[in-house]
């Protein structure tokens, strides 16, 4: 379209003293001749569509299968290219997870053993001792210690269960 506007500009300029049925005319032949470039631009596209092809000789029909061959590398070079970055854009991703990943371990190990000297610090050894011997329980297990007693025991105690 610019260059409309700037072939236009020239003529202008050169015939600066155009009748007004000249310029009818100059802008008539402009508007035939986009008219004809149109045309021809839309019988391109259906034939790239694969419409309006029997009236091609066989030298068009290897000149239209070339020129598709062709579109047809540029478009699987750009897919291409658009899935190497893609899966690039992903590699990055998935070392900077696993990298924050690995730093997470860290901090839950960290944690972890800082719980378990606070345990320690806090509970100390457990010592329990039974008839059948004794249990020295560590900081960081949980172990439940059930003691029954006999209906003699909870008499001689002087307590009773409601």
């Amino acid at each position: 379209m610019k260059s409309i506007f700037d072939r236009y500009n020239e003529e202008k300029e050169h015939h600066q003293l155009l009748t007004p049925s000249s310029e009818a005319r100059l802008w008539q032949t402009e508007a035939e001749r986009l008219r004809q470039q149109m045309d021809h631009l839309q019988e391109n596209y259906r034939r790239l569509k694969g419409e309006e092809l029997s009236g091609m000789r066989i030298s068009d029909l290897d000149a239209l299968e070339n020129q598709l061959e062709m579109r047809l590398k540029n478009i699987r070079t750009k897919k291409e290219k658009m899935l190497t970055d893609e899966i690039e854009e992903l590699n990055q991703k998935r070392a900077l997870i696993h990298h924050e990943n690995i730093e997470l371990s860290k901090k839950i190990t960290l944690v972890q053993h800082e719980n378990r000297q606070l345990l320690k610090k806090g509970y100390g050894a457990i010592d329990i001792r039974k008839e059948e011997g004794s249990f020295s329980g560590q900081a960081n297990s949980c172990v439940p210690v059930h003691v029954n007693r006999s209906e003699e025991d909870e008499i001689r105690l002087g307590l009773q269960l409601q």
